[in-house]
């Protein structure tokens, strides 16, 4: 009998456990923890691979809103050739407003010439100092992909079907510096300000890498830009820090004829801005929130959105285009590609997404957002949710399916939306 008692007691004990494992392992994070040290590393094709297998991550990082672990769940899933364009129109047939889709985006892979050039463009990038400049970086920094795997190319079909290269960082640059000196202001820097959560930051540190590789020389910076697992890239200290109040980077070419000095800023904090003087300077507020927001919280978005539609409508600030920057399409293994409250094993194979939709509604509601703030005309929309569809192969899978490991030609897409959109701002 007393055998009996303790095996009864020993079996309510185990389940109670499985009970409570299956319910941790149920809830969303919203942040991310310190991570152990990183695992070993080997060599593969001249690139760093990680090997190791991805732990649970209790989230407590401010910035990494949506990372998340899995429980010894291996990062071995055979990769998958991103969808052709008819697969992309096929998958984004059921999403928002077909206006608002960019179907004319093919991901193709890049040469063995291209790649050889990549790589070494890159060289100039990676570790100089940034780890996150390096292919296949991801964005918590014990987690990388083969950066070969990484490298798909955009490029955009026009109307007779004949491909053309995308606007690069430094033809927006080049563009906007021209217009800076032709409306004769005097600010010193091309400014570029990514507000925003930790998919601004990406964006951030994607405009300090091609800097870098453009041969702009870093001369301070503050890179605060993200929790503890962003790892040393965040404690790394210029010789200088210009600006200790907000993260940036400043960077001087002086063989440029046009911005040949760039600052970019990375704020998730409004109130550092309205503290400042920076209403006295020109430059592009590029702007996104709420990819954090789930279950179609317009008002996750819209609260944390008013100090920022202040700053527009708010004449002291005249100087500054605001632009509001859509958010990447997020790829958890579900029905749309959001996230869902069901096991993280599951959802967390981002490479196994195969929905019939991905839900823009976060970018949908900001439009409705300056619709109602009468913002429609002054802040323009950067579109890329529906270019970056297919990429859902550039995610550390069975990890995060929200952020995407560093491939440099997958920002081609954000700077040929910003080129646009500039261009549409000056009516040229």
């Amino acid at each position: 009998m007393i055998s009996s008692r303790k095996f009864f007691i020993a079996l309510i004990f185990l389940v109670g456990i499985l009970f409570l494992q299956g319910f941790f392992f149920s809830l969303e994070p919203e942040h991310d923890e310190t991570f152990d040290p990183k695992g070993p590393v080997q060599q593969d094709n001249g690139l760093e691979v990680l090997q190791q297998t991805p732990k649970r991550i209790d989230p407590k990082d401010d910035l990494d809103h949506e990372s998340v672990a899995a429980k010894n769940n291996k990062n071995d899933t055979k990769e998958e050739s991103p969808q052709t364009k008819n697969d992309t129109k096929e998958i984004l047939a059921n999403g928002s407003d077909p206006s608002n889709l960019d179907s004319s985006i093919d991901w193709i892979r890049p040469s063995s010439t291209e790649i050889e050039q990549i790589k070494a463009s890159n060289s100039k990038s990676c570790r100089q100092p940034f780890q996150h400049c390096c292919l296949g970086q991801c964005r918590q920094e014990m987690y990388k992909i083969d950066g070969n795997k990484a490298l798909w190319k955009p490029v955009h079909s026009n109307s007779s079907n004949e491909k053309t290269q995308l606007h690069q960082l430094s033809d927006v640059l080049e563009y906007y510096g021209t217009t800076l000196k032709e409306s004769g202001s005097k600010t010193t820097s091309c400014n570029l300000l990514f507000f925003g959560d930790s998919l601004s930051s990406d964006h951030s540190m994607g405009a300090v890498c091609q800097l870098i590789e453009d041969g702009y020389e870093l001369k301070s910076c503050s890179t605060r830009i993200g929790g503890p697992p962003y790892g040393a890239d965040r404690q790394f200290q210029c010789t200088e820090n210009k600006y200790p109040t907000i993260p940036h980077f400043l960077f001087q070419n002086e063989r440029r004829a046009t911005c040949s000095e760039v600052l970019i800023i990375n704020l998730r904090d409004i109130t550092a801005f309205f503290q400042g003087t920076y209403f006295e300077w020109d430059g592009l507020f590029i702007f996104n929130w709420g990819v954090h927001c789930n279950d179609k919280n317009v008002t996750c978005i819209s609260s944390a959105l008013e100090r920022v539609l202040s700053l527009a409508k708010d004449d002291q600030f005249r100087k500054w285009k605001f632009i509001y920057r859509e958010h990447e399409p997020q790829h958890f293994n579900s029905n749309d590609g959001l996230y869902e409250r069901v096991g993280l094993r599951f959802i967390l194979n981002c490479s196994l997404f195969h929905g019939t939709t991905l839900d823009n509604w976060r970018n949908d509601a900001v439009v409705e957002i300056l619709e109602r703030h009468n913002l429609t005309a002054k802040v323009p929309v950067l579109p890329m949710f529906s270019s970056l569809g297919p990429l859902k192969q550039i995610h550390y899978n069975g990890v995060d399916c929200t952020h995407y490991c560093y491939n440099p030609l997958r920002f081609w897409v954000t700077w040929d939306g910003l080129y646009n959109v500039l261009k549409k701002i000056n009516g040229s």
